[in-house]
């Protein structure tokens, strides 16, 4: 044998074995292109990142405490519903060291609990670190879940 034929053997022999390690199957992709909306599983209020701030006392020079805090769109706030609420309280508020909890808006509209009371929020203004100041209604935990009432 001829070393061009050794050669032409060994690269077909080659050749052979590499396309074996290749794989020629081919996967069926579906030709059904509807995209699946997924709906989502837990409330929009914990897509918000919760931030916390210092409490000071009365004369500003001690930390007595800390509040929690998230900063949603003022249109949302409408949007916000008993489930929505119990999702929060229960994730952010309900076994809490906070002195407050807060679901703050850029107009100064929000709701607190209040003592980290994960039964009852008040919806009302808040300054600019959650406390609130002015009460507008109450959601209020019971048997069927949270409820809203206006003052």
């Amino acid at each position: 044998m001829t070393k061009k034929k050794r050669n032409i053997i060994i690269a077909v022999v080659a050749l052979g074995i590499i396309s074996c390690a290749i794989p020629t199957k081919k996967e069926e992709v579906p030709n059904d292109t509807t995209a699946i909306t997924v709906e989502a599983d837990h409330s929009f209020l914990l897509d918000y990142e919760l931030k916390t701030g210092d409490v000071k006392n009365g004369t500003g020079d001690a930390v007595i405490g800390e509040y929690a805090y998230i900063v949603i769109p003022t249109e949302k706030l409408d949007d916000i519903t008993g489930e929505d609420i119990k999702e929060f309280a229960d994730k952010n508020v309900a076994g809490s060291s906070y002195n407050w909890v807060s679901i703050m808006t850029e107009s100064g509209e929000g709701i607190t609990f209040s003592g980290s009371i994960a039964s009852v929020a008040t919806r009302g203004m808040l300054d600019e670190s959650g406390a609130l100041t002015e009460s507008k209604g109450t959601w209020i935990s019971g048997e069927n879940g949270y409820t809203y009432k206006d003052n």
